[in-house]
């Protein structure tokens, strides 16, 4: 590999690397043989999504082809290879199939222990099966049945709680699908879901039981909508699904919605997210923001998730009044068409300007792997802020003052609410911030320039 000097600043260059490992996960392995550094950055963005199945054959999983598909078997190989620490901090979103047993489950989410988002397509499993720990997970897709218990403590002979060994687990949650099916849904497991502490994104799917259940079960999720105890609440309906009737107590409230797709169109969701995009949650909360400022058409609580095959490259289009509906590409540019399309439509191009959103957690020193900070904690942390030049602009370092601030509450740029709570007790980390997570189109003069990516090298001294 080539050993000579960047010619570009090397954050720039770091960058633009890593940006064309998540656009084309699949030339990712190309990208490692240009110079050793780049490999460094590089690598860990192959293993960023990872489907770990027992099945080597990529049928059930078609429009997933762009990223790695392992067995158990394989895993374990790429941890001799390289180290638990290299893969526990390169694999973020972990799709598990329906094919690996409990206790493979058990020791591939040991394995996968700093993954952020994990969807397991098993039938129930037994709770042992998530009781490795992941101090960093904030989004579960799965069956949770077995993963609550009644609550003795409770007069309601019906409340539930998370199993003793995955509280920790659950507490963390932010975002949360249950696939559950049964009658358990609302009188047992929905109301548990809503106590969760941190939950703020809550999915069922589908949800024949609640339609069709006294209006309690309708009642406690509008009450937890109307508090902003859930920010968002959404009824998953698959194309075999019929479509249900809710009580108008619960679909006036703007944070509940329908999300009506075929069967496979959750692989879409799932790839626009691992590649800069935009999943089904960042949708329905796009979507849910609009109904609240008075944009969409009173009554109206429907997205639908459109086939691929309906129109050239459309992945999502979405009622936003009967009439219209908005579509997404792939590469950034928006589609506008008059009516849900049955055959190619004529399309109207509208150029966008949307960047790829986020911040990206890079972990220099790691922390004791336990203690991590919840929404509303106070922090306190010392930080170097730079800019893409690499020139500083901020330093609590140099002032000999650690900041101090609570989390995810708005106090501080989303980059910093979103990428601190992935940090634990004593960890350093790079936090690399994009404009929209940070100072955004107007910057922060005269300090930082208008849309500026920012770094901040941080180090997570104390909590509360």
């Amino acid at each position: 590999m080539s050993k000579h000097e960047p010619c570009l600043p090397p954050e720039l260059e770091r960058r633009i690397f890593i940006e064309a490992a998540l656009v084309h996960p699949l030339e990712a392995k190309t990208l490692l043989l240009v110079a050793w550094r780049v490999k460094e950055w590089a690598e860990p963005v192959i293993y960023r999504t990872l489907i770990v199945s027992v099945d080597d054959s990529m049928d059930s999983y078609r429009r997933l082809e762009i990223f790695p598909r392992m067995n158990p078997a394989a895993l374990q190989s790429l941890v001799s290879r390289n180290s638990p620490a290299f893969v526990s901090s390169a694999v973020q979103n972990l799709l598990i199939s329906r094919s690996l047993t409990p206790h493979e489950i058990q020791n591939l989410l040991t394995i996968c222990s700093g993954a952020r988002e994990v969807m397991i397509e098993s039938p129930p499993i037994a709770s042992e099966a998530l009781s490795a720990p992941l101090p960093r997970l904030r989004r579960l897709r799965t069956s949770v049945a077995e993963f609550f218990e009644s609550d003795p403590d409770s007069e309601s002979s019906a409340s539930a709680k998370p199993v003793s060994s995955l509280k920790t687990v659950f507490d963390n949650l932010t975002h949360l699908e249950m696939f559950d099916r049964d009658a358990k849904l609302d009188t047992f497991l929905l109301p548990a879901a809503i106590r969760l502490p941190s939950l703020t994104h809550l999915a069922i799917s589908p949800m024949r039981q609640l339609a069709r259940t006294p209006i309690d079960a309708q009642a406690l999720v509008a009450a937890a909508l109307s508090s902003s105890k859930l920010r968002v609440f959404i009824v998953v309906l698959y194309s075999h699904d019929p479509e249900l009737v809710y009580d108008a107590m619960l679909t006036r409230e703007p944070g509940f919605l329908c999300l009506a797709y075929s069967t496979n169109r959750w692989e879409d969701s799932w790839r626009e997210a691992a590649t800069g995009g935009m999943d089904f949650w960042e949708r329905a909360g796009e979507f849910a923001e609009k109904r609240r400022a008075g944009e969409v058409e009173a009554g109206q609580y429907r997205l639908t998730l459109a086939d691929p095959d309906a129109g050239p490259g459309c992945l999502l289009w979405s009622y936003l009044r009967r009439d219209v509906c908005l579509g997404v590409f792939p590469s950034p540019t928006y589609v506008a068409f008059e009516r849900p399309p049955t055959s190619p439509p004529t399309l109207s191009l509208l150029p966008s300007s949307q960047p790829i959103m986020g911040v990206t957690v890079e972990i220099l020193k790691e922390g004791d792997g336990t203690t991590f900070p919840k929404k509303g904690d106070t922090v306190t942390i010392h930080y170097v802020g730079t800019l893409s030049d690499g020139s500083k602009f901020d330093s609590s370092r140099d002032r000999g003052d650690p900041f101090k601030t609570q989390i995810g509450v708005g106090k501080v740029i989303k980059g910093w609410d979103d990428g601190v709570p992935q940090l634990s007790l004593g960890s350093k980390a790079n936090l690399i911030v994009s404009s929209d997570y940070g100072y955004g189109a107007r910057g922060f003069p005269p300090v930082i320039p208008p849309n500026s990516e920012l770094k901040f090298e941080v180090e997570l001294l104390k909590i509360n």
